[in-house]
Order: structure tokens, then sequence, then C-alpha cells
């Protein structure tokens, strides 16, 4: 048929929208949960001494504090993640499923992070 576009196919829009939010539904949360741009901090607190090393208690303290906790970044994700889901809904039934997966994901991801790794606000 003349001007029919067939989005289930093979490559199409349908491969594009399950892609895009099962990416979004692991990847955000095991980002948020093994930061990479902290990993340089965590490697110099492994190969620091603390008894042959001339750091002061203030510095000592800083070198192990962890990461902030960003609230409006990760509110921002959540959103993110439930509007994607909401919009790709008609098209992939399994779009609600993976969007309720990476909220809960991202809960845990942050309950852990917050609980385990974050910095205590200032």
């Amino acid at each position: 048929d003349q001007g029919e576009v067939n989005w289930y196919s093979d490559g199409g829009l349908l491969d594009d929208a399950f892609a895009t939010l099962t990416t979004n539904m692991i990847l955000t949360p095991a980002l948020y949960l093994f930061p990479v741009a902290y990993a340089p901090t965590k490697l110099s607190r492994w190969r620091t001494d603390p008894e042959s090393s001339l750091l002061t208690q203030d510095e000592y303290n800083e070198l192990h504090a962890g990461p902030p906790f960003s609230l409006p970044f990760r509110v921002a994700s959540v959103v993110n993640m439930v509007v994607s889901s909401m919009v790709f809904a008609p098209l992939l039934p399994s779009a609600a499923f993976c969007g309720a997966v990476g909220v809960s994901l991202m809960f845990w991801a942050d309950k852990i992070f917050l609980l385990r790794f974050a910095s205590a606000p200032h």
C-alpha cells in the first residue's frame, strides 16, 4: 500500500521506544548508585594511609565524605521516566511496566545512596 507506515517492523519506532525505556530504566539508577565522577575520590581514599599521611583531620574528613545528594536532579529523573513511559504507552503496552520498574529501581537506588554514600548536608 502506498503511504502506509509500518511502525512495528524491525528497526522501527517500537524498537527505538523500547530501547529508550529500558536504557532509562536500568542505566539511570545504576549511575546514581555508582557515580562515575566520584571514582577518583574513592581511588585516592583507597591509596591514602591514615598512619603515614600528612593530611589534617579536616582534609581527611573531606576525603571520606560522600558525594552530595541532589534532590532536584533526582526528581527530574523520576519525572522524565514517568513522562517518557506515558508518551510511549499507546505504542508499547509494556511501557507502563517499564516505567513502574524504573521508578521502583530509582527509589531503591536513591534510598541506598542517601543512607549509605551521600555526604551530610551543610
